[in-house]
């Protein structure tokens, strides 16, 4: 890609979102929603979700969290992993100005306990269990009973928690039958207008400086304008595909990868699990444009690519950040998987750095 193709992409960008105007994450989507409906937004094993069935999807989540009591400013704890309907719920609990606290699925009881008791988390969707930690029996000590709403004693704003599916505890509320709630959506639209871009519509949970896990808060315009610029820089093409592994309670997946792909009403294909195999036969069978890796996931996938030659004439870009890394990786990138851009995040600033092709002695790539 030259550095011509690159201008063209990022002034039609610039064109299609105009002079920029602060927004709250909802009514960024469901301006993309109005434009494009029956694009693909989420990509994934079990199948694709278009821009119109997220949408859909969570004004139903949205009118049912308003039945259980929701109210503006209130936190809704997330442990959900990459699947499918985890777009919808986050963008429901943004409709109604809560705010949406994702948690780290890899965490035992205590850490649970820890994080939901620091955020004063009102209500909590969980999946049932992940690979480190089974939710239900976290739950059930947490405050047995829970099912039918019982009161956790050591989190006493703890008023619900709520299942992606109730399949193993069929006498809890699940997503399904958090619609039943009896809201209209007049109400779910009267809380969306009154949602200001200054508010804060996450916390996300990092380590900072002292070790100890620190809430930070940030804003609807903060994390669009976050997406905005990366997709900007990145010079992502009209309808962006992007694919990853990496967790959405994270940022890198969330920003970079959940919500710089509606500014061009692009799709995401969050994998479930990280197996260089899965993310290069996704590569080929969805046309995927960027994958998002840190740079052990970028070494596993080209050494899977070097055993296993797959069509990837799709992906134009790679995006390794997260962690140092080596000239030989980017190197290796290049010619192993063959993208025209590669991109990384320096570790001192909070820029995406553009790095000149002539740097890695390759006058073919562009290092971004």
């Amino acid at each position: 890609m030259t550095e011509s193709d690159v201008s063209t992409r990022r002034t039609a960008l610039e064109r299609r979102q105009g002079p920029w105007k602060p927004r709250t994450l909802a009514e960024a989507f469901d301006r993309v929603c109005d434009e494009v409906p029956d694009r693909p937004y989420v990509i994934t094993e079990g199948g694709t979700l278009s821009y119109r069935d997220v949408r859909d999807s969570s004004l139903t989540i949205a009118a049912g969290l308003i039945s259980l009591g929701v109210d503006p400013g209130d936190r809704v704890a997330l442990l959900i992993d990459n699947r499918a309907p985890y777009a919808a719920v986050k963008i429901a609990i943004a409709r109604i100005g809560a705010v949406a606290v994702p948690l780290n699925y890899s965490y035992r009881a205590d850490e649970i306990r820890e994080r939901l008791a620091q955020s004063g988390a009102r209500v909590v969707i969980s999946v049932d269990a992940s690979i480190a930690t089974d939710f239900l029996a976290v739950f059930d000590a947490l405050a047995p009973g829970w099912e039918t709403g019982a009161a956790a004693p050591s989190l006493p704003r703890l008023g619900r928690i709520v299942l992606l599916e109730n399949s193993r505890r069929p006498a809890a509320l699940d997503l399904a039958g958090l619609g039943d709630g009896g809201v209209d959506r007049s109400e779910v639209e009267k809380r969306q207008a009154a949602v200001d871009p200054d508010d804060v519509c996450d916390i996300v949970f990092t380590s900072g400086t002292t070790g100890h896990p620190l809430g930070a808060e940030l804003s609807h315009d903060m994390v669009l304008r976050s997406a905005y610029g990366s997709a900007y820089h990145r010079a992502f093409d009209d309808g962006w595909r992007i694919s990853f592994a990496l967790p959405l309670y994270h940022v890198f997946g969330y920003i970079e990868g959940m919500l710089a792909a509606i500014f061009v009403g692009g799709a995401i294909a969050p994998l479930h699990v990280f197996n260089p195999k899965t993310v290069l036969r996704v590569i080929e069978e969805h046309r995927i444009n960027e994958v998002l890796f840190v740079p052990t996931m970028t070494i596993a996938v080209m050494d899977q690519a070097a055993k296993e030659p797959r069509d990837l004439s799709s992906l134009q870009s790679v995006f390794s950040a997260a962690a140092p890394a080596p000239v030989w990786l980017w190197e290796r990138v290049m010619s192993d998987l063959q993208p025209t851009m590669i991109f990384t995040r320096c570790p001192y600033f909070t820029g995406i750095i553009f790095y000149l092709p002539h740097l890695l002695q390759s006058s073919r790539h562009n290092i971004f």
